[in-house]
């Protein structure tokens, strides 16, 4: 079974991440290695339960490293930092606010190697702040809705966010979400390209353009759970959450421009 590493940068969200760090330790696949990068305020080894996880993890065989990071330069180098650490080929780089479904991380790795490709990615399904599951936006929205569509036909990176009836698994040009299963060599590459930048909203769409042939499973999913901060993208394709989307898929290096220090 081939080894992989987790990576989690994490900005300090201890609501979410004792979940995202229990999800791993039930995956079919298992976690070899989990590098937790620590940029929050106050260190997350602070929490009772966050330890709690990382306890269970490691009593079932994973490597657990922390490095805590106190001089935040933005999330492209956040991840170039987990990705110099990460001892194995595969890396899945998973935000501190998704949460693996059991057989997540194994139809990952089946895809990318069906596939031969650098990245994989699973479907996934958005937790809005009022607990509501009704589709990827705050209001209910229909894969079979005309405007859907017309974004999927133009942007075929839009599909993970999607959740199929028949299960399969197809090749993607580019996408963007929570959880992307990596081949380190290529994500290295990609993250140095990306450290000197700051505030960078949308680089895992980035990443993916910049990484070559991806891999989308319908079968492994995930749950991204919103922030309140992030409620109120109701109004589809036409936010700003969309529109960098379309800056990055048309003109990736004026995107990196946009969000340079």
């Amino acid at each position: 079974m081939q080894k992989v590493t987790a990576a989690i940068p994490t900005i300090g969200r201890e609501e979410t991440l004792p979940s995202v760090l229990t999800a791993l330790a039930f995956q079919t696949h298992p976690i070899d290695e989990l590098i937790l990068l620590d940029e929050s305020k106050k260190p997350m080894l602070e929490s009772y339960v966050i330890n709690q996880a990382l306890d269970l993890l490691s009593v079932q065989g994973t490597d657990v490293k922390i490095l805590r990071n106190r001089r935040k330069k933005g999330i492209g180098d956040a991840r170039l930092k987990v990705a110099r650490e990460a001892r194995n080929d595969l890396v899945v780089e998973i935000d501190d606010d998704v949460v693996l479904r059991p057989n997540c991380l194994e139809e990952m790795v089946i895809a990318l190697n069906e596939w031969d490709a650098q990245w994989a990615v699973p479907v996934c399904f958005l937790i809005p702040a009022s607990f509501v599951l009704d589709g990827y936006n705050d209001k209910k929205v229909s894969f079979d809705d005309a405007d859907v569509q017309k974004w999927i036909h133009k942007y075929p990176w839009f599909l993970p966010y999607f959740r199929y009836i028949e299960q399969f698994t197809s090749e993607l040009l580019c996408s963007g979400t929570q959880a992307i299963l990596l081949r380190r060599g290529n994500f290295l590459k990609t993250c140095s390209k990306m450290k000197d930048m700051g505030t960078l909203p949308r680089e895992d769409t980035y990443m993916t353009m910049k990484m070559g042939k991806g891999a989308f499973t319908s079968v492994g999913e995930c749950l991204h759970f919103e922030h309140v901060s992030q409620e109120g993208r109701d109004n589809w394709g036409t936010s700003m959450f969309y529109r960098i989307h379309e800056v990055i898929t048309e003109n990736p290096d004026q995107f990196l421009s946009l969000f340079k220090r």
